[in-house]
Parts: structure tokens; sequence; C-alpha cells
């Protein structure tokens, strides 16, 4: 019988270097991004009527202020909404009469995913996925100390709407601080209206 002996083998090194790939490298998902001067002309008091212009993109809603994004027929819990990253839980992907707490005010970007990838962001996202960027938490240190924005808005049947936010930093400090208060009274029509009496037959 012939002796079996270990062989020594020396050990093989490999190394490589992780590639942080974006949004833009999924070639699965349809990518819709607003951002700059589009979102300012496409803003509107409800994220869903924010992002309509947006093909394959309804405003799912019931009434002026409470719309959430409908992508491809898909809505409530099938679209998922995500805030820096962070995914929104609120009562609006279960009932539409409840608006989404996500302002398109206060946002810097907004992406709109369609397509098999957008199941990264989970199981509510089989129809679709928003990302809201808003600077709530900076990654970097903004080149002006101080900026911001403000809005005062109203009208007949329209919202009134106080929102301001402040943004700034210094050395390694960073900072960011947002206000919003919005209010709706029921809607009136000219005149007066008095409902007809209805009879079961």
């Amino acid at each position: 019988t012939q002796e079996r002996r270990a062989t020594d083998v020396a050990p093989v090194i490999v190394t490589g270097h992780r590639q942080h790939t974006g949004l833009e490298a999924l070639t699965t998902a349809t990518i819709s991004v607003l951002s700059g001067q589009d979102l300012q002309r496409a803003r509107a008091p409800s994220l869903g009527e924010t992002l309509t212009r947006i093909p394959g993109v309804q405003n799912n809603s019931f009434g002026p202020s409470a719309g959430r994004p409908e992508i491809r027929g898909q809505s409530g819990p099938r679209v998922a909404l995500s805030v820096n990253g962070v995914i929104s839980r609120d009562a609006s992907s279960l009932s539409g009469d409840h608006a989404s707490p996500i302002e398109p005010f206060l946002a810097d970007s907004t992406v709109v995913l369609k397509g098999p990838a957008t199941i990264t962001y989970g199981g509510s996202a089989i129809g679709g996925a928003v990302e809201v960027i808003d600077n709530r938490i900076p990654l970097s240190v903004p080149r002006d100390p101080f900026s911001g924005r403000a809005e005062i808005s109203g009208g007949y049947n329209t919202d009134f709407t106080v929102m301001g936010r402040v943004d700034g930093g210094k050395g390694n400090w960073a900072w960011h601080a947002d206000a919003l208060y919005r209010d709706r009274s029921d809607l009136r029509i000219p005149g007066s209206s008095k409902a007809d009496d209805c009879r079961e037959w």
C-alpha cells in the first residue's frame, strides 16, 4: 500500500474593493427623480399630488389634503414610502382618509421606483417605492452657514399653511430645523344648499 501524506498548500489571498452602487445601478427598476426647480414647480399640498405628473403615478386622493402616491394601479400598503432611507409606517397606508406625514415642501428630492427592484424596500413595496430626502439628517456641512426657505399660503377652499425650513453648519457641525402648520376648514359653496329628501322604493 502507498502511504498517504498531507500536502501543505500555500494560502491564496484575494483582495477587492467594494463598490457602493446607488439607485441608478438597479437596472431592473424604472427610476424617476424630482429635484431642484422641477420639484419646486411640482410641489403640492400632498405627496401624491406632487408626483402625479410622473408616468405611471397617480394621486390616490381622499380629498384636497390627503393624497398618497399610486404606482401602476397599486396603492396603500403596496407602495412603500421612505424618508431618508427609513420606511414611513403610518395610517395612510391602511386608510385613504389619512394624509401621509411626508411634506413635499421640506423635501430636497424625491425618487420614484417602479419594477422588480423595488423589493429591496421590503414586502410593502411590491407596487413601487417613493424615497424622499429632506436633509433632516445632514450628510455634509452646508457651504452657507445659514440658509432656508419659508412659505405662507391660503385662499378660498384651500389650506391655510405656514411652513419653514432652516439649514446651516460650521466646522464639523451641521444642523437643520423645520416647522409646519396646516389647517383646512369645511368646503364652502356660493349661496346655500339643501339636501333633497330621499325615499326608498
